[in-house]
């Protein structure tokens, strides 16, 4: 029965090596441990079986102990080998912390293996066909030795939890988990059941536990996308590692394809089949990495030009595939990848590249030392966002609005500011883009709403000649269900009246979102007021506007400059105010920035200005200040 546990055993190890030898090429990072473990889990396997061949055909001879003694130290090297990986696996803050544990487990292992060959090796046989069985303090030492070397292992991964990849920490412990249960069933059979037939689990136990390891860690299937059939995401993130790990430079390139509403699912996959199809001719590795999106690697001492490369690909796409002739695509390419300093500053580049704001032009973009500081630049300001986030540490500025009606500030809009470390404020048109694309403008616009609660319940607006606030609501913060509730919440919980805050809604917002104008009708039955921001920036439909319940339109400062440059723009201008006034809607002109635009505006029907000509956006102190000092 033994023969047949270990016969299979041994078959299975073989295959677990020949799926490494077939697909070594879709294999992203050879782990050195791992094909060593399944070498020597097969060369234990092998010896166990010599060893009982030997004892059963020629006795107990200097040659049959021989190969006994090379199983029992096969055994302590496959779990050596692997607490080398499992150490291999962990990311240390020291950095002489890893070559100590490898120094350490080696010396342990050197001690322990010259330890076996001192302790003699008994052979008991067992069942009814008195099978021979290896025994005594050599064999009992191995096992003890083993299960602690894996109990090491274990303490280590549980302590070093959260530096393990989530997917090696669970083939671990698996695997851990399958050796000791291996060698419960053994104590259980050999001692309390003791059958007819000597069986051995070890062997199957081992050979069971590196397929579970292949089939987690080093199973190539994982690293590819089933859509293009290139590698995926995953095998880019860990190619990337082992290049800077091994100091290796290549070439990158970022191909990216545009995408567009009316594109299903299907049409995209579609392209990506057809994209990855074409891509699999070039001179390296290729990487589906988003929908849209392929990283390209090669080696950097290539004598052809990598941009000339890449336009031949594109030409062969269009010539093979037609009716995607007209797909507009943009390319970056990066000389060297050793310009980052670390694996996870390339990492962190690349959604700041992809998402750069470049029209898809088919054309190739390098990116130079210029454009990796700007990208560095923006990571800065990212990391900025999130801990002004974490940290409430936002400030909120304030620009009076001029009511010409009433010959003084009646209103003023809260203006969002990031503070730096230097104590330098970082304006929005540093941010926003990434903040909306990225979702985390809910949080700073949430701040933005508490902070301007809290600035009215601390000062009483009447006294500083305010009827009003406005507050900008971006048009991710009007993508969130039920996002009118935030707001409701944050008004009770300062105990205000709804009625002095202002919403501002963009152009663009109120036109994609056709849930929107229920919301807002619930915001206006609770007390809020609304208007509609930078009209004249998006597509302006005034039967449109007609539908919102806003009660002020804010022109943008572009559309209030076009009625000072060209007699056009003046004929447009004073249609658009004539139209809105007739709705019963009151007009802001923003960005009013001299003498010569206030006089012209006095004498046209606009209710309220807002511009520099009056003041910058000022701090909180300073325009309590402003206010008090144009009262007196």
């Amino acid at each position: 029965m033994n023969l047949y546990v270990e016969i299979f055993a041994m078959i299975l190890e073989i295959l677990v090596i020949i799926f490494y030898i077939v697909n070594r090429k879709n294999i992203i990072k050879f782990n050195i441990p791992i094909i060593l473990i399944n070498i020597f889990i097969l060369l234990s396997i092998v010896f166990d079986l010599i060893s009982v061949y030997l004892i059963e055909r020629y006795g107990l001879h200097w040659y049959s102990y021989g190969v006994s003694y090379l199983y029992l130290i096969s055994l302590i090297i496959v779990t050596f080998l692997f607490a080398i990986y499992i150490i291999s696996q962990i990311t240390f803050k020291e950095r002489n912390s890893k070559k100590y544990l490898y120094l350490g487990v080696t010396f342990v292992t050197i001690i322990y293996v010259f330890s076996i060959l001192l302790l003699p090796i008994d052979v008991t046989y067992k069942g009814i066909k008195k099978e021979p069985y290896l025994s005594g303090l050599a064999v009992d030492a191995t096992f003890t030795g083993g299960a602690l070397i894996l109990l090491f292992d274990l303490g280590l991964i549980v302590a070093k939890s959260a530096d393990v990849n989530s997917r090696v920490k669970r083939g671990i412990i698996i695997y851990i988990i399958i050796w000791y249960l291996a060698t419960i069933f053994q104590i259980v059979i050999d001692f309390i059941i003791k059958p007819n037939d000597v069986i051995y689990f070890i062997g199957i136990a081992e050979a069971i536990g590196s397929l579970v390891i292949y089939s987690l860690l080093d199973n190539p299937s994982i690293n590819i996308d089933p859509v293009s059939g290139v590698m995926n995401k995953n095998a880019f993130n860990t190619y990337v590692g082992k290049m800077f790990n091994q100091g290796i430079d290549k070439e990158l390139a970022i191909y990216m394809f545009e995408k567009y509403n009316e594109d299903t699912i299907d049409q995209i996959n579609d392209i990506s089949f057809k994209i990855g199809d074409v891509l699999k001719n070039f001179d390296g590795k290729v990487f589906k990495y988003g929908d849209s999106v392929f990283m390209l690697l090669r080696n950097n001492d290539t004598n052809s030009s990598l941009s000339s490369d890449l336009e031949k690909l594109q030409s062969k796409f269009k010539d093979k595939y037609e009716e995607y002739r007209g797909l507009t695509y943009r390319i970056y390419t990066i000389s060297s990848i050793l310009k980052f300093n670390s694996k996870n500053e390339l990492l962190n580049s690349i959604p700041f590249i992809i998402n750069d704001k470049i029209e898809f032009n088919n054309k190739i973009i390098d990116v130079d030392a210029k454009r990796i500081e700007y990208i560095q630049y923006r990571m800065r300001i990212s990391e900025l966002v999130d801990y002004s986030i974490q940290n409430d540490s936002i400030k909120i500025e304030y620009q009076p609005i001029y009511s010409q009606k009433e010959k003084r500030f009646t209103s003023a809009e809260a203006l969002l500011r990031l503070v730096d470390e230097s104590g330098n404020l970082v304006y929005p048109q540093a941010f926003i883009d990434m903040v909306e694309r990225d979702g985390r403008i809910i949080s700073l616009g949430n701040l933005v709403f508490k902070h301007v609660c809290e600035f009215i319940s601390k000062n009483n607006l009447e006294s500083l000649g305010l009827k009003y606030i406005e507050v900008n609501l971006s048009p991710t913060q009007c993508k969130k269900i039920n996002f009118e509730n935030d707001l409701i919440n944050i008004v009770k919980m300062h105990n205000i009246n709804p009625r002095i805050i202002n919403i501002e809604i963009t152009e663009n917002a109120a036109a994609k979102q056709k849930d929107l104008i229920f919301s807002m009708e619930n915001l206006r039955k609770f007390g809020f007021s609304f208007s509609l921001d930078d009209f004249g920036t998006g597509n302006s439909n005034l039967n449109y506007v007609a539908n919102m319940p806003v009660d002020i339109v804010k022109f943008d400062k572009n559309m209030v400059d076009s009625y000072f440059i060209s007699d056009k723009g003046k004929k447009i201008v004073t249609h658009a105010i004539n139209m809105i006034k007739d709705l019963g809607q009151e007009i802001v002109f923003e960005g009013v920035e001299n003498e010569y635009q206030k006089e012209a505006i006095e004498k046209l029907p606009i209710d309220y200005i807002q511009g520099f000509y009056f003041s910058r956006p000022l701090d909180e102190e300073n325009f309590k200040n402003l206010l008090t000092k144009k009262e007196n």
